[in-house]
């Protein structure tokens, strides 16, 4: 293989490595370069750099040649990196013929190859930790006149040491909600409500009822208007006094029961199946 035409491979054990940075593949020059395996690194005392690029697209003509070069740009100084150059086959043959540079260009033949694994290694210096890598593409004609130039930013760098912050500890508070555990009670209260005798009709201001009606509504409304507290059922029990028969007794009572039951549910609404 000729030696123009060979690339460089960089095969190395980095056992101090400091920094290192990478990017995604991205395509750049109007959609016919494309490079990815993006990474930048360094130790104490060199940065790597490597490049895969994609020259399948480039439709190079045969006399014509796509040059390639990445630099370093940084405050105050810059860098040039070897150029890749994907020649056309009579640009390609001209080149070997006079002894292209392999130390400042690598020579590929349009064609010949699709992928460019690009590798090199510089001593480092502390202007390149903030420094930009970028890369141009020049096409040439014969003689090599330039026919058309662009410029891509590939990465900005970030290598420079690292302060290190102390980790402040933030407890995050959770707030866990318990499992409901519904819990019944049972509320009692008594009134005393006068009827007319041997009769079953509710009269509101009868003797003492607007005092004795009025203890059933408070009883009812301690629950009713607590939010954290549903009535389940409401049970109201009757008695008659014991003059006269059994049976007359039993019938007041029963009436006089059912009178109230319907008094209640018609001042608070509630269904028929909450009272008994």
């Amino acid at each position: 293989m000729n030696k123009y035409i060979a690339k460089k491979i960089l095969c190395m054990g980095l056992s101090s490595l400091l920094c290192s940075m990478g990017a995604e593949a991205q395509t750049i020059m109007k959609n016919n370069v494309s490079v990815s395996n993006l990474a930048v690194s360094r130790t104490e005392n060199k940065l790597f750099i490597s490049i895969d690029i994609d020259v399948s697209a480039t439709g190079i003509k045969n006399n014509r040649e796509l040059i390639l070069t990445p630099s370093l740009t940084g405050i105050g100084d810059s860098l040039m990196l070897p150029q890749v150059m994907i020649a056309g086959r009579n640009r390609y043959y001209h080149h070997l013929r006079n002894r292209l540079s392999p130390d400042a260009i690598f020579l590929y033949q349009y064609g010949g190859i699709k992928l460019i694994e690009y590798r090199h290694v510089i001593p480092y210096e502390s202007w390149m930790d903030n420094a930009v890598l970028n890369i141009s593409k020049e096409i040439c004609g014969c003689c090599s006149t330039m026919l058309s130039k662009e410029d891509a930013l590939l990465i900005r760098l970030d290598l420079g040491p690292k302060i290190s912050v102390p980790k402040v500890f933030v407890p995050q508070f959770v707030y866990i909600q318990p499992e409901p555990r519904p819990k019944i009670n049972a509320v009692k209260g008594s009134a005393y409500i006068d009827f007319p005798v041997n009769r079953t009709e509710l009269y509101a201001e009868y003797r003492r009822n607007p005092e004795e009606l009025m203890k059933i509504r408070a009883t009812i409304d301690s629950i009713k208007n607590d939010a954290d507290i549903r009535i389940l059922s409401v049970s109201i029990k009757g008695y008659a006094s014991p003059e006269g028969s059994y049976a007359n007794n039993a019938r007041l009572a029963k009436g006089r029961t059912e009178t109230l039951r319907q008094y209640v549910q018609e001042l608070y609404d509630f269904p028929d199946t909450l009272l008994t």
